[in-house]
Parts: C-alpha cells; sequence; structure tokens
C-alpha cells in the first residue's frame, strides 16, 4: 500500500500564530459561533466588554446576549444571520454586560464558509461606542445649544437694528465672551466684526476679506456662508470647512437684517479638529479590523482542513498498524514468546492511545465546520456506563480502583446520540482515574429532575482548584500537575465532552476543591 506523504507549509503555522495573538491582544471583541450561533470562540476583548468569561460563554447561544434588549428591534438575531448570511452585516445595537448594564456597540458580522461555500459559523467583531454616544449627544446638545443661542442673538440683533450704535458695545460684550468664535461678515465678503476668541486663533483681521483672512484665499470659498445667506437668501446654514491651519471647524451662519435692507451675516464656528481625528481613528480601526476578519476567516477554513487532512491520513495507516498487531496478538501469523507478547501489548495500547488522540482531531474539525451530527434514540444509560467502567478498569488493571454506579431507573432512561453519551461517560471516568489515589471509589450517580436527567461522576481525587474549573473545558488547557505530566493527552477530551452537552442541550460543570475530590455534573434533556 503506497503511503502518501503530507507536508504542511510552516508559514500556514506562523500566520495562524500571529494571528491568533492579535486576537488575543487586540481590544475590541471577537466572537465566533457556529452555524447555530453558538459561541465557540471569544477573545479576552469579549471578556472585558461582556463581563462572562470565556467558559461562561462557551456553547451558549449569542442571540441570548442581546435579544429582548430595549432599543433593539425584535427577532434581531435572525435579521442579523440573514443578512450575514448574503454578504455580512455591520451596525449598531444595544449590548448586556453580565451585571445587567446595557451599553450601545458598533457591530460587524461575516460568515465563515467552508470550501464548498456553505456558512458553517460566524465571526462578529464589535466595540463599545458609549464614549461616542455620549460624545455625540453632547455635541447635538452643544450645537442646540449653539444654534438657539445664534437664533436668539439674531433676534436680538434683529430688533435691536435701530439702536445698534447705542447697543453695539453691549453686543461686542456678549459676543466677545462666548467660548467660540464668532465673525459678522457684509456682503462683499469683508470682516465687520470678530469676536475675541476669534482674535486669539487669527489674529485682528477686522476689515479684510474673509477668504483671505481665514484660509489664505483670492477668491471665495466654494462653501460660504456669504453665498448661502446673502446672496442665496436662506435663514440658516451649517457647514463644516478646514481653515489654512488645517483645523477643522463646524460653522453656522444666520442673516442680520437692517431696517434698509442692508444684510450681512453672523457666523459661530466651533473647533471640531478633535472630532474629526477621533473619527477617522474609527474609520482607520474599521478598516483593520475588516482585514484582520478577512484573514481570520481564511485561517479558520486552512486550520479545519489542515485538522480534517491531518487526521485522516494519520488514521489509514494506523488502522493497518492496528490490524497486523491484533494478528499477532491473536496468534494468527505464529506463536510468541514471553517478551514478544508484553511488547506486543504495549505496541497495541500505544497504537489505541494514538487512535484516541486522532479521533479528538477530527472531532475538533467536525465541531468547528457544523459537520458534527447528533443521532438521537431512546435507549437506558446503565448498561452503557458499565461497558465504559470495564473498558476504562482493563486499561489501568494496575489501579485499585472500585467503582460504584448508583443510576435510578428513572434517570436511566434518556434520548440521546448514545455513541456520543459514550464518549463522555469514558473520557470523565479516564479523568476521575487519572487523578484519583490507589484504592480510591469512582461514583457514578444519575436522578431524574423535572425537564432533565442529572448525572454526576464523583471521585476521591487531587480536586481542582477554583480557577481551573472553568479553563478545564477549553480546548488545550491542561491544569499544572505532576500526574498531569505522567498521563500525558493534548487537553481537548473535556472540550469535546462539554461540545457534545451543548448539542444535546444540556449544562456541564465541575464541582472541587483542592485535596476534595471532583465532582462533574452534566445533564440532559428528558
Amino acid at each position: 500500500m503506497k503511503e502518501k506523504t503530507v507536508t504542511i507549509p510552516f508559514a500556514r503555522f506562523e500566520r495562524l500564530e500571529q494571528l491568533a495573538a492579535v486576537l488575543e491582544s487586540i481590544k475590541e471583541s471577537v466572537v465566533i459561533t457556529d452555524r447555530h450561533r453558538r459561541i465557540i470562540y471569544a477573545n479576552p476583548g469579549a471578556e472585558r466588554m461582556l463581563g462572562y468569561s470565556r467558559g461562561e460563554m462557551a456553547g451558549k447561544s449569542s442571540s441570548r446576549i442581546f435579544e429582548g434588549i430595549p432599543g433593539n428591534p425584535p427577532h434581531l438575531a435572525d435579521f442579523v444571520e440573514e443578512k450575514a448570511d448574503a454578504a455580512g452585516w455591520e451596525g449598531e445595537i444595544f449590548n448586556r454586560r453580565k451585571d445587567g448594564r446595557i451599553f450601545p456597540v458598533a457591530l460587524t458580522v461575516s460568515p465563515v464558509l467552508d470550501r464548498e461555500g456553505a456558512v458553517v459559523g460566524y465571526v462578529g467583531i464589535s466595540h463599545d461606542i458609549t464614549r461616542l454616544k455620549e460624545y455625540e449627544a453632547a455635541r447635538r446638545r452643544e450645537t442646540e445649544r449653539i444654534e438657539a443661542e445664534v437664533i436668539r442673538r439674531t433676534e436680538e440683533l434683529a430688533g435691536a437694528t435701530e439702536k445698534l450704535a447705542a447697543q453695539q458695545a453691549r453686543l461686542d460684550a456678549i459676543l466677545s465672551g462666548v467660548a467660540e468664535g464668532v465673525v459678522v461678515i457684509n456682503s462683499d465678503y469683508v470682516i465687520e466684526f470678530m469676536n475675541r476668541m476669534l482674535v486669539e486663533w487669527y489674529g485682528e483681521r477686522t476689515g479684510q476679506k474673509c477668504h483671505q483672512a481665514f484660509f489664505g484665499r483670492k477668491t471665495p470659498c466654494p462653501v460660504c456662508g456669504v453665498k448661502e445667506v446673502i446672496e442665496g437668501g436662506k435663514d440658516f446654514f451649517r457647514f463644516e470647512t478646514t481653515d489654512r491651519r488645517k483645523r477643522h471647524y463646524e460653522v453656522v451662519a444666520t442673516p442680520l437684517v437692517e431696517p434698509s435692507g442692508r444684510r450681512r451675516i453672523i457666523e459661530i464656528s466651533r473647533d471640531i479638529t478633535v472630532r474629526k481625528k477621533t473619527e477617522s481613528l474609527v474609520r482607520e480601526k474599521n478598516l483593520q479590523l475588516t482585514e484582520i476578519n478577512q484573514e481570520l476567516k481564511r485561517l479558520l477554513r486552512v486550520k479545519s482542513e489542515f485538522l480534517s487532512l491531518i487526521s485522516h491520513e494519520l488514521k489509514s495507516p494506523l488502522t493497518v498498524i492496528k490490524g497486523y498487531l491484533k494478528l499477532l496478538s491473536d496468534k494468527q501469523l505464529g506463536a510468541l514468546g514471553s517478551d514478544q507478547e508484553e511488547g506486543l501489548r504495549a505496541a497495541l495500547t500505544e497504537t489505541e492511545h494514538l487512535e484516541y488522540l486522532i479521533n479528538q482531531f477530527l472531532d475538533i474539525a467536525q465541531l468547528e465546520t457544523g459537520k458534527y451530527e447528533l443521532v438521537k434514540k431512546e435507549f437506558d444509560v446503565r448498561p452503557l456506563i458499565r461497558d465504559c467502567i470495564r473498558t476504562v478498569k482493563e486499561s489501568v488493571p494496575s489501579q485499585k480502583i472500585r467503582f460504584r454506579i448508583a443510576v435510578g431507573k428513572d434517570a436511566g432512561i434518556i434520548n440521546a446520540d448514545k455513541n456520543k453519551i459514550r464518549q463522555v461517560f469514558r473520557n470523565l471516568l479516564e479523568n476521575s482515574v487519572k487523578f484519583s489515589p490507589e484504592g480510591g471509589t469512582i461514583t457514578v450517580r444519575g436522578e431524574r429532575r423535572e425537564d432533565s436527567a442529572l448525572f454526576v461522576v464523583e471521585d476521591q481525587g487531587v480536586g481542582l482548584a477554583p480557577r481551573d474549573q472553568v479553563k478545564v473545558f477549553e480546548r488545550f488547557y491542561q491544569v499544572s500537575s505532576p500526574l498531569t505530566v505522567k498521563h500525558g493527552g493534548l487537553g481537548l477530551g473535556l472540550s469535546i465532552v462539554k461540545n457534545i452537552i451543548n448539542l444535546h442541550d444540556g449544562e456541564i460543570w465541575l464541582e472541587s476543591g483542592p485535596g476534595k475530590g471532583t465532582r462533574a455534573c452534566f445533564t440532559i434533556p428528558v
């Protein structure tokens, strides 16, 4: 049989590690879900923004976080999914932290596609825009205040035109005290008055043409308050402009009409340079996030393809090796000496362990691509538990571990994927054996609740610290312990177990403490 050689470019791993580092370090929240909106990845930015740990978010429906929040449209999750499936979606919504606080976010959702172009998940990138919204609200209030002030003062000026000479000093004092720049310009574009703030910005420019004084132009500006108000007859005109110092201003222009019919304008300018820089920075960040999102989708696809490819390529020759080892073990190819039999048993054990690791890689690949399907049927779980205990006992014959089963008949009948539930019990039992003392007892309990069956695998082992009780469900996470080094493993088992339970719409958690043993609990809806 001709073996195939698989070469994986090192650059792919480098790019993957670089992207992972970026995702873990950026301030924005990045959440990845499967096709059913269940969260399969959340970066530290998401933990900080939402107040949930990754373990709390893992496997939960993302729609539960922002559905039902006042201000969000009904059926928001369905709407976003429909738009994201087509070409991605971005917009502003309200989100809710773990402590119940509601806040606005800018959200971008993009689909994750498999090799055939089918949607297998979504990538959501969001950032908290509370400060931006507060700034916009403050800006609106300030603009309204300025507009109201302009209108009020224009009305005062219009009503006081006949007594303009007597009231000129008072008017100058009022305009000079305004924090914004105020200027009065006649129909010839000549500056007749500048308040103190405007003089501080540009120096005294009274008597000069406004376009020359402020912008260094020989001709009127393309967008001009004089043109719009005096020549165009508008009662109100607001625009943004940039002066020769490259500073940005928001300008409000209104008319001043004398009884003689002579028309002038008054312009109030507010420096918005900081706001413009902020908006530019936000646009730049959005572009960066878009590029990161595109690269993330590509690398996720490459990673899934790699896991599936390498697992299949390893499994095929391993099956042949295992078959020949079994033929030798059954002595169908001739008798063996005692040393040969002992070596053969060790080879079979390691082969089965390698097969187990490869199957874990395949499970991870299927979970990421949404191909991890359940085949549910009703069955009695108690014989399955006894089979799992027997298999675990055979794998560690030297350890004198006692096993007890305390599962009632009412809890024993469940509707689930039998093979997947077998995988759950076997993994939990193997973990309990790894960390149990010689002569310890492992108990499997089961009881019926209102709408679910509760199962507990309880041991008398070394226990877990509180910080590890959530993290052990993360992929590739292993508790720092001499027993972990002794027994090895990839740290994938409990992550797969949690996904299996989540696919059954159940829950899984640990109850433990250092030196107090561990209770691994999970529920299956009935």
